[in-house]
């Protein structure tokens, strides 16, 4: 990028640009640009600035959260979760997030969470797996595809995901027919 921008200042005298309601020229001739490596602070935040790693982010600690909520005591899925759940809110603060995707993935869990105490018959489960789609694809609001999540990490993702509540929730179900039965 700074040899792009060293070629633009060499070959321009200035570069007109809105400033409010005014038009200013930027006198750009025999400017000096001086290029400084990003350290290894700055490339850590800006990975966890992509969209892709804080969507999974969000997932892995919601996952981490209702794990440990539903195991009390197995401690490593809460902290995970919940360092995944703070990072994944600061990448948060400088994405363009939208909040109903947001709020469909969080009713998701609240879906799977009720799957695992109430017999639905797989009704809150598949009601889980869609509105964990439909915030997955609302996530972000961008028209710009750098700021959105790939689709090529949302399906295995939501696939990954969806699966594990499954997993989850049969377990939960399995051991509660159990206790009945005895």
């Amino acid at each position: 990028i700074a040899t792009d921008v060293n070629h633009l200042l060499s070959q321009a005298d200035g570069k007109e640009v809105l400033i409010g309601e005014r038009k200013q020229v930027l006198r750009t001739a025999r400017a000096v640009v001086q290029e400084k490596k990003m350290g290894l602070r700055h490339r850590v935040l800006a990975a966890l600035s992509d969209p892709n790693i804080a969507y999974i982010l969000f997932l892995v600690g919601l996952a981490g959260l209702y794990f440990e909520f539903s195991h009390p005591g197995a401690i490593l899925p809460g902290v995970v979760g919940g360092i995944s759940l703070i990072l994944s809110f600061f990448a948060m603060q400088t994405l363009p997030v939208n909040y109903a995707g947001v709020a469909l993935i969080v009713f998701a869990i609240v879906l799977f969470i009720a799957a695992a105490l109430v017999v639905s018959h797989g009704v809150l489960t598949v009601g889980g797996i869609v509105s964990l789609a439909a915030g997955s694809l609302l996530f972000f609001d961008s028209p710009d595809p750098s700021l959105r999540v790939s689709f090529r990490v949302m399906i295995p993702t939501l696939i990954v995901i969806s699966l594990f509540f499954v997993a989850v929730i049969s377990l939960v179900v399995k051991a509660q027919l159990r206790k009945r039965s005895i």
